[in-house]
Parts: structure tokens; sequence; C-alpha cells
């Protein structure tokens, strides 16, 4: 039975609260549950407790993005497997490689198999319909990690498991526009317009900076985990624009905040801007935040959403729905005020 979608409210943890006119927590601007895992504290929730249950005779596909694009993502797929590995569960795990079409064959190999279940990371959200499409149809629930189907293919899908990309791009852009105090210029190194993370995170940005005197000057909207790509983008941007044009760059990830870096140094450009992230996946980019190059970054661990990930998964097995489709982990903002306050480990191990 698929799940019947439930609307209810989500405030995204660790958004400021402050009196520019475009930010304030949203009560209800995004539907679906929220799983807390704050780090302020000495508890994570991960979703069901699975450990005590037998999972002999199952089988789990696995078809993820790009295991090896950048930390996050061959940290996140470890994660899985250790996961896994310690429920004792049978496990087929592909890699996409970010090929829409290796990820295709994938998944008729995983139906071939006759697996008990799916768990799909796209690498395309719009063609990501099909393919679930097919899976429901040969009778195999798919749960859908970090990066949601296009909307017309949540009916063949049991729930979303992951960050919601829209409140991380909001929560940082809120801190953007309290230190700018709601004007200046800014650059967006956003990801590719296909992949839903980087349409959530630009809307999350557009919904904070909407009525507000921010002014995007450039952007460019392919640059997601590539540090090379945005080290070029940056670079051309900032031959377009002389020293006191650019108040801040708004960046899709670590790794296009990198690359920004990259270019910053290599133009003696250094300090002049601040850079904010959208979302980090990359602890390294915690000394950055310390010395203050990144102004502030949402985090999202990719050893916790691993793991609620597959809790959810494997409670599917047992006979149980999911809580909501949307079933959103929590990702707080930090900054030099916060980073050493904050119990990171807990989201490391």
């Amino acid at each position: 039975m698929k799940l019947v979608k439930r609307f209810t409210a989500l405030v995204g943890a660790g958004v400021l609260s402050m009196a520019l006119c475009a930010c304030s927590i949203r009560e209800g601007k995004t539907k679906g549950i929220l799983i807390s895992s704050a780090v302020e504290n000495e508890t994570i929730d991960m979703g069901p407790d699975v450990s005590g249950e037998d999972f002999t005779g199952y089988r789990v596909g696995v078809s993820l993005y790009n295991c090896t694009l950048n930390t996050y993502c061959t940290s996140y797929v470890q994660a899985l497997n250790e996961t896994m590995a310690e429920y004792e569960v049978d496990t087929a795990v592909f890699d996409a490689f970010g090929d829409p079409g290796q990820q295709a064959a994938q998944i008729k190999t995983l139906i071939s198999m006759g697996v008990d279940l799916i768990i799909l990371w796209p690498s395309d959200s719009n063609l990501a319909v099909s393919w679930v499409q097919s899976v429901s149809e040969a009778g195999i629930p798919v749960v859908v990690a970090n990066t949601n189907v296009s909307p017309e293919g949540e009916q063949y899908v049991e729930g979303f498991v992951g960050p919601s990309g829209v409140e991380e791009g909001y929560q940082t852009a809120c801190r953007m526009l309290m230190d700018l105090e709601g004007r200046g210029n800014i650059v967006v190194l956003n990801g590719p317009d296909n992949y839903e993370p980087a349409r959530e995170r630009r809307k999350g940005l557009k919904d904070a900076i909407t009525g507000t005197k921010i002014n995007i000057i450039e952007e460019y909207s392919d640059v997601g985990g590539q540090r090379s790509l945005s080290r070029t983008y940056m670079e051309e941007c900032l031959k377009n624009h002389p020293i006191g044009e650019i108040d801040a760059v708004f960046c899709y990830d670590d790794e296009a905040a990198l690359g920004a870096f990259d270019a910053m140094s290599l133009m003696n450009r250094s300090g002049e801007m601040k850079v904010y992230v959208a979302a980090s996946g990359n602890y390294d980019i915690m000394s950055y935040i310390e010395e203050g190059m990144v102004a502030a970054s949402v985090i999202q661990s990719p050893i916790v959403d691993a793991r609620t990930t597959v809790n959810y998964a494997l409670s599917i097995l047992k006979g149980n729905e999911l809580p909501d489709y949307y079933n959103y982990i929590s990702t707080p903002i930090v900054d030099a005020e916060n980073v050493r306050a904050l119990n990171l480990s807990l989201w490391q191990s």
C-alpha cells in the first residue's frame, strides 16, 4: 500500500529568527515531517530502531547517484554498506557515476534480480519517474534518498528520506541577508538544473531574497560537486567584476565553495567577499568557518543521512509505512560563533 501523504509543518532547524522582511521561520511552508538530528545535544533520531529484527532471506537493491563524486558521497555509501552489514542484510549496491543511462540499466537489473526493496538516489529527478514506475509495477517498494523524484513520480514511491534542499538554501540565505543587512550584489554557484537538490536550494535562496535589495549579478547553474568547474566560473566572474562589486558568493555545496576560494586566491581577491554554503557534507569546511573564510553553512551528515535511510527502508520490509512521504532530516546552520559548541562528533560516527 502506498502512503497517503500528509501535509504537516516543517520548521527548519537552526533558522535564525530575524527582522528582515523575507526571513522568518516558515511554519507550514514545507510539507513533510522533520526527523530531529540536532547536534546541540547528545541524541540523534535516525528513524525506527530495527537493530533487533531478523532480515534473513531479504535482499535490498541500492542504486546511488555517484559514490565517488566528493567526500559526502563516498562517506554516504560507506555508512550505508556498514549499516547493512551491521543488520546482516543481503545487499546489492550499484554506483551510477552520475550517468542516468547507467542508473536506468541498474534499476532493470535490480528488478530482474527480484530484490525485496530498492533504495534509489536518483541522478536525474525527471528521468527517475519512469524508473520508479517500473519498480512499482514489478511489485517492489522503492525509497528515494537525498534527491527526490519529480512530483509525478511520487505516486510510485514509498517515500523520501533526506534533507530538505529548500530549507537548506533558505537557512543559509537568511544568514546572508542578516550579514548584508538586506542589500548587496551576490554571485550564485549552483548545481545542475536537472538535479532536484540544486533546484530546491535555488528556490530556498529565491524565497529568502524576494522583496529584499539583494541582486544576483552572476549565476552559474551546473557547478554542483565540481570544484574545478566552480574555480573556472569564479575566475571568469572575478575578471568581469572588479573589487567592490561583489558582496557575497552563495554556493550550492562545499565543493563549489572550495572552487571559489581557489579562484579568489589565484586572482588575489581572497577575503574580499563573504562566502555562504547552502549545504556541506565535508567536515573540512569547518576549518574554513572557524577561520572566518566561510561566513555560514548548513551542514548535513552523510553518516546520519545513510543510516536514517536504511532504518526507514528496512522498517518497510517488516510491514511498516513511513511516517510521511517527505521524511526530512534536519540540518543545522553553522558559523564561527557556534562551530565549536556543536557536537559534530555525533555526525561523524
